[in-house]
């Protein structure tokens, strides 16, 4: 792989560097949002399982919320969600579901922080490619104007410039693109588990409202 690099260097010169360095930008995008969407409060399995039982669903916030109760800020979006429901679980339905969309709005840019990077170098590399491939050609152009084509060897440099930057630029992409893809179906579907576990937190909320203020209603 680094002969590889080395090699394309040589050939291509200067005009892979750009390419390289949206490389280096991109995956180091990847290993952001891929920590980021994989902590250990982003569990999707977790929170399917627990939204089909309410009442497991309420103690484990419950007990994730008194362990963490001074560290909230570090916690993962769907926890924080979670967690403003459960501060304001004495409160009506229609209010859990206004913070609902209020605490969805917050973690929606949070999930997707770090995608708009790797979709910008993936949409960057190949015309860095596309650039390298017209420099390369003015290149040859100018050999032929000066030298006509009597000289294969110096058109053969311009040439290769033009292949390995186009080359360099489409293996750059592909990896990147089929990343921001998988990475971006994780978050979406991150964000639907959590509003479906948020949702069955809301309705076990409202019936024990209910059932709480029925009681009272009994013994006056």
């Amino acid at each position: 792989m680094f002969d590889y690099v080395l090699r394309s260097i040589q050939e291509g010169g200067w005009t892979l560097m750009p390419i390289y360095i949206s490389c280096v930008l991109g995956w180091y995008g990847v290993f952001k949002v891929f920590v980021s969407l994989f902590r250990p409060g982003t569990t999707i399995d977790r929170l399917q399982k627990q939204s089909k039982d309410p009442e497991r669903l309420s103690k484990a916030v419950s007990d994730l919320a008194k362990k963490n109760q001074k560290q909230k800020s570090h916690l993962p979006p769907p926890a924080k969600v979670l967690f403003a429901l459960y501060d304001h679980r004495m409160t009506s339905k229609d209010f859990l579901f206004e913070i609902l969309d209020e605490q969805l709005k917050y973690m929606r840019p949070k999930l997707e922080t770090g995608l708009q990077l790797i979709g910008v170098m993936a949409t960057i590399a190949p015309l860095l490619g596309l650039l390298g491939t017209v420099i390369g050609m003015v290149g040859t152009f100018e050999v032929i104007s000066y030298f006509g084509t009597s000289n294969p060897a110096l058109m053969a440099g311009s040439i290769a410039t033009a292949l390995v930057t186009t080359q360099n630029g489409i293996l750059v992409a592909m990896p990147l693109l089929i990343a921001h893809i998988l990475l971006k179906n994780r978050a979406e579907r991150i964000e639907i588990e959590t509003t479906k576990a948020a949702h069955q937190l809301i309705l076990y909320y409202g019936r024990k409202m209910d059932t709480n203020t029925e009681i009272q209603a009994e013994e006056v």
